[in-house]
């Protein structure tokens, strides 16, 4: 069953480098296990992931060049998502390190750069660890992390002319990229998800 839940991030870039971001969990046919998992964690499970969204969209909220911030965590529906739109890349880059609860200084490595011809992700992994530690969650959480995939992907305005990344391919609609690591591979630190996208 490895693998068998999904942390989709879905990035959209429009001509102008504005665009928006849509994190969501998505079960499909194996939400009867994440609800028997949660139940087999306890409620702290649950309430840590929805606590956690709330406490990002509120810090969303209070960036600049950030807003259309919606978040939804209904267990009944089966719908859990956050997403938002940015005004530019530059308002991206603070907004990511402000839910990371870090400041970006001048030296800090961008989240996204975004050029004429390309699109560069960071491996954000040891930044997400060292947040994840920061947070001690509970250890049944890790337990909860074998049976979960992180997928990114990154929706271009025009045809892609190459991607380089590991796990990455690009889509058949040939302006999308999609990368897919398991979550235990990022809390080990063994995966990179830095893309690089030439369009």
């Amino acid at each position: 069953m490895s693998g068998c839940i999904e942390i989709v991030e879905t990035i959209t870039i429009h001509k102008n480098h504005s665009g928006n971001i849509r994190y969501s969990l998505e079960t499909g046919k194996f939400s009867s296990f994440f609800s028997g998992f949660t139940e087999y964690a306890g409620s702290s499970l649950q309430e840590t992931l929805e606590n956690q969204t709330a406490i990002f969209k509120e810090k969303l909220g209070q960036m600049k060049g950030i807003d259309s911030i919606e978040y939804t965590f209904n267990t009944a529906a089966n719908e859990y998502f956050l997403k938002f739109s940015f005004t530019n890349v530059k308002d991206l880059n603070n907004a990511f390190y402000s839910i990371s609860n870090n400041r970006k200084g001048f030296f800090s490595p961008d989240f996204m750069k975004i050029s004429r011809h390309y699109v560069v992700r960071k491996n954000f992994v040891p930044l997400l660890n060292k947040y994840i530690e920061a947070q001690r969650f509970d250890s049944s959480y890790i337990d909860f992390a074998e049976f979960v995939n992180f997928k990114t992907i990154i929706q271009m305005p025009s045809q892609l002319k190459g991607v380089k990344g590991d796990h990455c391919r690009i889509a058949e609609d040939q302006v999308s990229v999609v990368q897919t690591n398991k979550v235990n591979s990022i809390i080990d630190n063994s995966a990179n998800l830095g893309i690089r996208i030439r369009y």
